[in-house]
């Protein structure tokens, strides 16, 4: 739907945007960015050069048969070189992102994936992140337009506010992604649903039972310890990332600020248009936010790495803890855990998970 809304978009005969209107240049990358991610998160593509490579080719088709004369468009070179700044950043974003390093941390990442299909197979979902989007918009349009306004002076109100508006709407649908997954994911762990097609798992894990299996629907492979929901530690240390995040955040606003102080003194002495610096400069604070949120969740990383050598109870460590047929008890608290051989089991998605978990 978003590559149909684009090219109705860069196709439309003899469109023309105000005066008012925000840059079309950060328009072009904005909307290419967010292509970009929305293909890379859709799965269809599972290597990241394959959707840079195929991104650029879209961006090439898009723009040079908008100069056919059915469109009377014209073809821009500006215009292309803001699509292709704008996927670039997206795949840079995404290559940044905090990729699963062990059997255990694969094995979260699994049932995050299951969650997030689980939250939006649910129309609320979908009310709930429209609301909080447009609520997001309504607060953000003010707020920057405010601030421009009196810390920059700036001469383009629609412009910030259009970008105050996307800021502000993404925060919301943040917030509503993140309440629906953690309801998913406590969903998820107590009915043992299949992370594949959601089935639930009958007598998964009862009393005399194995440890692994697979769904009685889709036949995809499953493993006791997938449905263990995180431990506290875990959740702790995701929290302290968040606050982390929100720090950030306020270095981008700054950011942001310095970068458009030193534009504004320096653009005469550039050929470059104004607003194509402008959006580089943008470009450039969301990478730099990108590397720092990127740094700040390696605690989050570490902390889930130890749940698959120590006691999920008591965090004793595992390791050498002998498990008869992959179940054994930790020495210092007796809690029962389940070793699971990556060798037999995957689950859905190449997640192969592995080391002690509690059963």
């Amino acid at each position: 739907m978003a590559f149909v809304v684009t090219v109705v978009a860069t196709h439309w005969p003899r469109l023309q945007l105000g005066d008012e209107a925000p840059s079309d240049k950060l328009i072009h990358a904005l909307t290419f960015g967010i292509l970009t991610i929305l293909l890379w998160r859709a799965r269809a593509i599972r290597q990241l050069w394959i959707v840079l490579i195929a991104m650029l080719v879209f961006s090439v088709v898009d723009e040079t048969t908008q100069s056919l004369a059915i469109f009377a468009r014209h073809t821009s070179l500006a215009d292309w070189l803001a699509d292709v700044t704008g996927l670039s950043v997206a795949c840079l974003l995404i290559a940044m992102t905090a990729r699963p390093i062990n059997p255990v941390t694969r094995m979260r990442a699994a049932l995050a994936d299951a969650a997030e299909r689980d939250m939006l197979d649910r129309p609320f979902t979908w009310i709930a992140v429209a609301t909080t989007a447009a609520l997001g918009a309504l607060v953000g349009i003010p707020t920057t337009i405010a601030l421009a306004h009196s810390f920059l002076r700036d001469r383009h109100p629609w412009q910030t506010g259009f970008l105050g508006a996307l800021f502000f709407a993404a925060v919301g649908i943040e917030i509503a992604r993140s309440a629906g997954r953690r309801a998913a994911v406590r969903r998820i762990t107590s009915e043992r649903s299949c992370f594949r097609c959601g089935a639930r798992q009958a007598g998964a894990g009862a009393p005399g039972e194995s440890t692994s299996g697979s769904c009685n629907s889709c036949a995809a492979p499953w493993v006791l310890a997938q449905w263990v929901p995180p431990r506290e530690s875990v959740r702790r240390s995701n929290w302290l990332s968040t606050v982390n995040r929100r720090m950030f955040v306020g270095l981008l606003f700054a950011t942001m600020v310095a970068a458009r102080i030193a534009l504004a003194a320096e653009r005469s002495q550039y050929l470059v248009p104004a607003d194509m610096l402008d959006m580089w400069s943008y470009a450039a604070v969301i990478l730099t936010l990108g590397v720092i949120l990127r740094t700040s969740a390696v605690a989050h990383i570490r902390e889930c790495a130890r749940e698959g050598s120590s006691c999920l109870a008591c965090n004793y460590n595992l390791v050498a803890t002998q498990a008869i047929g992959g179940v054994g008890r930790c020495p210092e608290c007796a809690v029962a855990f389940a070793r699971i051989d990556p060798t037999e089991t995957q689950l859905d998605g190449g997640a192969k998970p592995s080391g002690a978990l509690e059963d």
